[in-house]
C-alpha cells in the first residue's frame, strides 16, 4: 500500500449544524442587548460591519445557544458569523474577509501566527486561556495554517481535542470552533491509580481484541492474519479501578436520513466482489458445467423456507472473483440472494406494507432472541447457519421512543481457534415503522473462509511485552463517560498488530510505520466507529480531525484512493478538483478503482433509483454490493459528499469486495 503524506484540504463551514438541537421561536431576553454588546466587544468586530441579524435561538446539551451575523452594507457583503453561549462563551466565529486558498503554512511566521491565535481566544473566551494549548497542524491548510485546541484540566490532559483555530495569511483570525467542557474538580479525598497500577489493570480487565483480519491479495484470493488490536469504547476508571465506556450515550436509532452508513440491508453478503453478468445461453451452460441449481430450483427454495408466493420480476446469475455463482432474483418489497452451489439463502430483503397480512415464515423468528435468530439462519443457510456464533456485542434492540420504529436485530460471527473472523459475519433484523414491516438478513458463505491458513495461537507474541510493557499506548487522560460525565481514566491509543511478529500492519498485512491517524472530533458521531476502523488500519486523514461533515474535496478522495490503490488516476479522471465532490462523482470513482466500468457500461440494468435517469450501471452496482444504501428509493447524486460519507463509502468498498 503507498503511503503519502497528509494535506489537511477543506473549508470550515460558515453555520453550525446542531444534530440533536431543536430550533424554538426567537424571543429577545432581558439580558440580550447585554449579551450582543459583550460578544461585539470581545471580539472586535469593525466598526464597518454595521448590519445585524440573528439566525434565532437553539437549545442544546441544556444550554441555550444564540448565532448572531454582522456584515457590511456594502457590495462586497463581508460578514462574520459567531456562535455563542447564553452566557457569553464563543463556540464558533467564521469570517469571509480575507483571501482564502490552499497556503502553504509553514511559510507563514511561526510565533506571529501563535500569537495571534492566543490573543484571539484571550478576548473571545478568557475561559480557555489558562487551560488550552495549540497544537499545529504540518503542511497544507485551507484558509491559513491551523491549530488543534489541546485542553488541560487539573494536570490531565482531555483525550480529544476540543476545536480548532486558522489564523489567515494576513494574521488575522479566519475560523474559530471549540467547545467548554464542564469538568467537575477533583476530589480531594480521592486517589488516582498509579501508571503501572493503571496499565496493569487496563490489561487484565480491557486488553486487546484479538481477531483474524482477512483481504484479498493481487490474485484476488482471500487470505488471513491474527493481530491484537485496541478496544476504542472502554477504558479504566483511575479512581476506583472499574471498566467504564466511553464517549457520550448515542442509543443508536434507525432512520431515513443514515443514508451514509453502511448498508446491511441490501443481499450478497460480504463475498459478491468482481460480478460479471452472463445471458441466457451462458446461464444454462454454467449451471450444466457447474452442476448449479437453476433459476426455478432457486424460486422453490425461496418459497419453502421464507414462505412467500414469490414471483421474480428478474433474476441474473452473478460471480464472485473466486468464480462462486449467486443468483439475485428481485420483485416488488422482496430481493433475495441465493448461493447458486448450494442453494442456501443468504440475503433477503421483504418489506410486508401497512394493511397487508404477513404470511411469511419470518414472522415466526424472534430476531431479537439469539437462539430464535440462529435457528433462522440456519433454516435459510443449511450449509453455514450452524457454523456461526452469537455475537455478545451485536445490537439487539433499538426503539425511537418519538415514533413508533423499533428495530429487532441479532448478529453472528465466524470464529476459528476460538478468535472471530473479520468480515465473515452474519445479520438478521426485523424493522417496524408503524404497520409497516421490514425483514432483513445477510450470511457471509463461508467455504472460502473454512479453507483459509488461520496461524496457531501459539504461534502468537506475548501481547503483554508488545502493549502494557510500558506506557506507550495506555495513559491517564480525561474522557466522556456515559454515566459518569468526564472523569479520569487510562484508556489505550488506536492500534493494530499482527499477533505473530508484533508489527504495526495495515489492512493488507503490510507493516507500516504508525503515522497518528486518530481523530478528536467523531465521538458520538454516526461514522465514529467505521473511521476508528480504518484509522487503525493506517487508512484516513492525518492532522488529529476528521472534520466529518465538511464537503470532501477531490483532493481528500485522492489521499484515500492513493493509500489504498496506488496512484491510479481515478480521481482526476472524475473531478477537476474545482468544487466538492458529489455522490455520484464518488460512485464514478469507486468503479474505476476496482476495475468495474465495461461492466457498469452495459446495457442490462434497472433503474436503481428514481433520482438516476441514466447510466444505471454504476449505481445499480454499487447498491447491490451494498456499498451504497441499498433501501433508500433517491441516491441524491448531484449533492455534496461529505468526509464521513467518503470514508464509509470507502469502508464499504473494503469490505464488500475484498473481504
Amino acid at each position: 500500500m503507498k503511503k503519502r503524506s497528509a494535506r489537511v484540504i477543506g473549508a470550515v463551514t460558515a453555520a453550525l449544524t446542531f444534530a440533536a438541537s431543536v430550533p424554538v421561536s426567537f424571543a429577545a431576553d432581558a439580558n440580550y442587548e447585554e449579551l450582543i454588546l459583550n460578544v461585539k466587544n470581545r471580539l472586535a468586530i469593525p466598526e464597518n460591519y454595521t448590519e445585524f441579524s440573528n439566525s434565532g435561538r437553539y437549545e442544546s446539551d441544556g444550554r441555550t445557544m444564540y448565532s448572531f451575523t454582522w456584515s457590511t452594507a456594502d457590495e462586497e457583503s463581508k460578514s462574520i458569523n459567531v456562535t455563542c453561549r447564553d452566557d457569553g462563551f464563543v463556540t464558533y466565529y467564521h469570517t469571509n474577509d480575507g483571501e482564502y486558498g490552499v497556503y502553504d503554512s509553514l511559510s507563514m511566521d511561526e510565533a506571529k501566527a501563535e500569537n495571534a491565535a492566543r490573543d484571539f481566544i484571550a478576548a473571545a473566551d478568557p475561559e480557555l486561556r489558562d487551560i488550552v494549548k495549540l497544537e499545529r497542524r504540518e503542511g497544507y491548510s485551507f484558509g491559513g495554517v491551523t491549530y488543534s485546541l489541546r485542553a488541560e484540566f487539573y494536570g490531565i490532559e482531555y483525550y480529544h481535542t476540543i476545536g480548532e483555530i486558522t489564523v489567515g495569511e494576513d494574521y488575522r483570525i479566519r475560523t474559530m470552533s471549540v467547545d467548554l467542557l464542564e469538568v467537575a474538580e477533583p476530589d480531594a479525598a480521592a486517589q488516582y491509580i498509579g501508571a503501572e497500577d493503571g496499565i496493569a489493570a487496563y490489561r487484565d480487565k480491557i486488553g486487546v481484541r484479538t481477531v483474524y483480519k482477512t483481504y484479498r491479495n493481487e490474485d484476488g484470493k482471500l487470505e488471513a492474519f491474527p493481530v491484537y488490536e485496541s478496544i476504542d469504547d472502554k477504558a479504566v476508571d483511575a479512581v476506583t479501578g472499574n471498566v467504564t465506556d466511553i464517549g457520550k450515550s448515542n442509543d443508536r436509532v434507525y432512520a431515513d436520513n443514515e443514508s451514509a452508513a453502511d448498508s446491511s440491508l441490501s443481499g450478497g453478503g460480504s463475498s459478491n466482489a468482481g460480478y460479471k453478468e452472463l445471458n441466457e445461453s451462458e446461464l444454462a451452460q454454467v449451471a450444466e458445467l457447474n452442476d448449479l441449481i437453476t433459476k426455478d430450483e432457486a424460486v422453490l427454495i425461496i418459497a419453502d423456507r421464507v414462505g412467500t408466493a414469490f414471483e421474480p420480476q428478474s433474476v441474473s446469475l452473478y460471480s464472485d472473483s473466486n468464480d462462486r455463482y449467486y443468483y439475485s432474483l428481485y420483485a416488488e418489497n422482496e430481493h433475495y440472494t441465493v448461493d447458486a452451489q448450494n442453494g442456501d439463502i443468504i440475503g433477503l430483503y421483504v418489506t410486508i406494507e401497512d394493511g397487508a397480512k404477513d404470511t411469511t415464515k419470518l414472522a415466526g423468528y424472534g430476531f431479537e432472541d439469539r437462539d430464535s435468530a440462529k435457528l433462522l439462519i440456519e433454516m435459510l443457510a443449511p450449509s453455514d447457519g450452524a457454523a456461526y456464533e452469537y455475537n455478545e456485542d451485536g445490537q439487539e434492540l433499538v426503539v425511537a421512543p418519538a415514533a413508533e420504529m423499533v428495530n429487532k436485530a441479532s448478529s453472528f460471527v465466524y470464529k476459528v481457534n476460538g478468535i472471530e473472523v473479520e468480515s465473515a459475519d452474519a445479520y438478521v433484523s426485523k424493522y417496524s415503522d408503524g404497520g409497516r414491516t421490514s425483514y432483513s438478513v445477510n450470511i457471509t458463505p463461508l467455504e472460502e473462509y473454512k479453507g483459509l491458513d488461520y496461524a496457531s495461537p501459539d504461534t502468537f507474541a506475548d501481547v503483554n511485552g508488545l502493549v502494557f510493557a510500558d506506557s506507550s499506548y495506555v495513559s491517564l487522560k480525561y474522557a466522556d463517560t456515559p454515566e459518569n460525565g468526564i472523569i479520569p481514566v487510562y484508556i489505550a491509543e488506536p492500534f493494530m498488530k499482527n499477533a505473530v511478529s508484533g508489527a504495526d500492519v495495515d489492512y493488507r498485512n503490510e507493516e507500516y510505520d504508525p503515522d497518528g491517524i486518530e481523530y478528536s472530533d467523531i465521538s458520538g458521531h454516526w461514522a465514529e466507529d467505521t473511521a476508528l476502523k480504518l484509522a487503525a488500519a493506517g487508512i484516513g486523514f492525518k492532522g488529529g480531525e476528521l472534520r466529518p461533515d465538511e464537503p470532501a474535496q477531490a483532493a481528500d478522495a485522492k489521499e484515500l484512493i492513493e493509500e489504498i490503490y496506488g496512484d491510479n488516476g481515478a480521481v482526476e479522471e472524475v473531478s477537476d478538483g474545482s468544487a466538492p465532490l458529489t455522490r455520484l462523482e464518488a460512485a464514478e470513482i469507486i468503479i474505476k478503482c476496482e476495475g468495474l466500468e465495461d461492466l457498469a457500461a452495459m446495457d442490462i440494468y434497472a433503474q436503481p433509483y428514481t433520482d438516476i435517469t441514466e447510466d444505471y450501471g454504476i449505481t445499480a452496482i454499487l447498491k447491490g454490493y451494498g456499498v451504497i444504501d441499498g433501501t433508500a428509493s433517491e441516491f441524491r447524486p448531484n449533492d455534496m459528499l461529505t468526509r464521513a460519507e467518503l470514508l464509509q463509502m470507502i469502508y464499504n468498498t473494503l469490505v464488500r469486495f475484498n473481504g
